[in-house]
């Protein structure tokens, strides 16, 4: 208890405290060795991106998937609201407008890759960052992902620390101020 009140104690605001506990026989679990350690960010504005908050639309048929996903976003700090087919996902996003759009490929009704070509026909879904969440892992696959207008290609399950590097580079972007014209 004292390596993790001393690691909060000299931790920084924004940084991160990494604890792991192992047994003596070294398998994960309590007593034996214990560590705490700050790991101190290297871009300060990168620490205050990942806490803003963005408009995140989840839509996958497996509501299950779309639920757990959207609970962690949640709990990440997210807004976030689902829709569960092709159709749905297009008015969500023309209604809400999201940042981010989580899509499944194999949707009823539209497809995924026919949702993410009429976000990007549409002039107010402009900046929506496009992410293809699913089971088609192959080069084609990712293909098809890019000429649809996808931003980003993931397979599910999606590693969650992945999405939320690129969740925190969408936030650091929109957090820059605008260039003047």
């Amino acid at each position: 208890m004292n390596l993790l009140t001393n690691a909060a104690k000299y931790t920084d605001d924004g940084d991160r405290i990494e604890l792991s506990a192992c047994r003596e026989d070294g398998e994960p679990g309590a007593g034996g060795r214990c560590r705490a350690a700050g790991a101190r960010q290297r871009n300060r504005h990168r620490a205050s991106a990942v806490r803003q908050q963005l408009r995140v639309l989840v839509v996958d048929d497996n509501v299950d998937a779309a639920e757990t996903l959207e609970m962690l976003l949640q709990a990440s700090g997210h807004h976030v609201r689902v829709a569960i087919d092709g159709l749905g996902a297009v008015q969500a996003a023309l209604a809400w407008r999201p940042d981010v759009l989580l899509l499944d490929i194999g949707l009823p009704g539209l497809s995924g890759f026919e949702v993410a070509r009429r976000i990007r026909e549409e002039n107010a879904l402009k900046g929506v960052v496009l992410i293809a969440v699913t089971g088609y892992s192959e080069e084609s696959g990712r293909r098809l992902s890019q000429q649809a207008g996808f931003d980003h290609h993931l397979v599910k399950p999606p590693d969650f620390a992945v999405l939320k590097e690129i969740l925190a580079s969408v936030a650091l972007s929109a957090a820059k101020p605008a260039k003047a014209a």
